[in-house]
């Protein structure tokens, strides 16, 4: 085998495991229209992650937003090995319980403080996806399938600056 093959093999398998995504499922979110409120529970993960870049372990995120979909601040997620994740409703991005964004804030310590940040689209719109909604008298309910894929999206790494700043945190 040539040695450019080789190394074109190695680069290409180096690509495919060292995958950067966040995973969200299994998800589920409860609009309430009386009085209105929002609930929005998911399992985050880094699948793939490097312990050295905040890792694959899961977290469970459980945001509670008034009215629709206010609020800008970081939620923390927890617990997790190894990492911390944040998460927030994508201000302005709140149409409805099936069309939404979610950002996802993974921090670390890697020689300095790191994060891994994405946002990641909910819809009801892609097919590849089991993500239903439900209404009902006084509330809309949407949740991923038992066999779901759930939703995934590309994360960008930083470096410097672990935790979102102080003055964007919900406090609970």
């Amino acid at each position: 085998m040539h040695s450019s093959t080789i190394m074109a093999a190695i680069a290409g398998f180096a690509a495919t495991t060292q995958a950067q995504i966040f995973s969200i499922r299994p998800l589920s979110i409860d609009q309430r229209l009386t009085p209105p409120s929002i609930q929005i529970n998911f399992t985050v993960s880094a699948p793939g992650t490097s312990v050295y870049n905040g890792g694959p372990a899961p977290a469970q995120c459980n945001l509670t937003l008034p009215g629709r979909g206010v609020g800008t601040c970081w939620n923390k997620c927890g617990p997790s090995t190894g990492s911390q994740y944040y998460a927030r409703v994508t201000p302005s991005s709140f149409k409805s319980a099936s069309n939404y964004s979610l950002d996802i804030w993974q921090s670390y310590v890697y020689e300095l403080g790191n994060h891994n940040n994405a946002t990641v689209p909910i819809s009801t719109t892609d097919a590849c996806i089991e993500y239903t909604c439900t209404k009902k008298t006084n509330d809309n309910v949407c949740n991923t399938g038992k066999h779901s894929e759930g939703f995934n999206a590309t994360y960008t790494a930083y470096y410097g600056g672990a935790d979102p700043p102080q003055d964007q945190l919900c406090i609970v």
